[in-house]
């Protein structure tokens, strides 16, 4: 999988992580299902280790 990832640091003072990958790419439709997911559990906690999210092949 190749996905880029930039952390950003927001007006607020939070950073913010921005992945991109290409489109139509295998990475592409994992990273629409984490979209989805994240969408779903808004309101649980974050998950253990974020940013080990897509591993690099």
């Amino acid at each position: 999988m190749d996905v880029t990832q930039q952390t950003l640091l927001a007006e607020n003072g939070r950073r913010v992580v921005v992945a991109t990958t290409e489109a139509g790419s295998p990475s592409e439709a994992a990273m629409v299902l984490l979209a989805h997911r994240t969408a779903d559990s808004a309101s649980h906690p974050p998950s253990p280790a974020p940013g080990r999210l897509f591993r690099r092949d």
